[in-house]
């Protein structure tokens, strides 16, 4: 595998900015961590790969496996290697609309767990076992008019937005207002809406007669 940048971040670890993560999904649909099995090594000079290796898996029939990529880096090139005499398909990707969309600072972008399988909107996905968007920008969250624009366009189940980190209290009750009137706009059910602020109790109220369902979010990193 090789990316665009060195992990060169001190906030977190090289394996969350620049590695991968392999999970199993089992036959009861539990993903299942396979990090006992995975060594790896960074790239050592430009022209060198970074390698993550998966040895002594104990596979009893077809599989599926699910990928995760660096958090905080981008993949110019990834080959995968296999066993002589194993094969492997990609599976398409689901059909099914996203279930969640997720808006918000470093900690929705990937921030900083140990590796990029325990990252929030990577928990969520595997908990719901379906397609989850993540629209993190650390250090970034205004909630701009253009954002709010393409968010309100895209078509999931439920959003959740936790701008609080960048917004000082004026500009985070005007921005949220603009948000509010967008999403008035859009023809949808039950589709819900999470503001991590102490103002939505007041939204909440305004909003309930308009099929716009606001809710306190409080998000915390969760088990593997």
């Amino acid at each position: 595998m090789e990316t665009a940048n060195k992990s060169a971040l001190t906030n977190m670890s090289s394996l969350n900015e620049s590695g991968v993560d392999l999970y199993a999904v089992m036959p009861n649909g539990i993903f299942h961590w396979l990090g006992t099995h995975q060594q790896y090594r960074f790239a050592r000079t430009e022209t060198d790969t970074t390698r993550f290796y998966y040895r002594n898996i104990d596979v009893k029939g077809p599989t599926e496996y699910q990928l995760y990529l660096p958090n905080y880096n981008t993949v110019t090139f990834l080959e995968i290697g296999i066993d002589e005499g194993s094969s492997f398909y990609f599976v398409a990707p689901s059909a099914e609309k996203a279930r969640g969309c997720d808006y918000g600072s470093s900690i929705i972008q990937g921030a900083s767990p140990s590796r990029p399988g325990p990252s929030i909107t990577n928990i969520v996905q595997r908990n719901l076992n379906m397609p989850v968007i993540n629209l993190g920008f650390s250090a970034t969250v205004f909630m701009e008019p253009a954002l709010l624009k393409a968010l309100a366009e895209i078509d999931a189940k439920a959003y959740v937005v936790d701008p609080i980190p960048q917004l000082t209290p004026p500009f985070r009750e005007r921005n949220h207002k603009a948000h509010y009137r967008r999403y008035r706009h859009i023809e949808t059910e039950k589709k819900q809406y999470a503001c991590r602020s102490r103002s939505e109790l007041r939204c909440q109220r305004q909003h309930h007669d308009e099929g716009l369902v606001c809710f306190i979010s409080r998000c915390q990193y969760g088990t593997v």
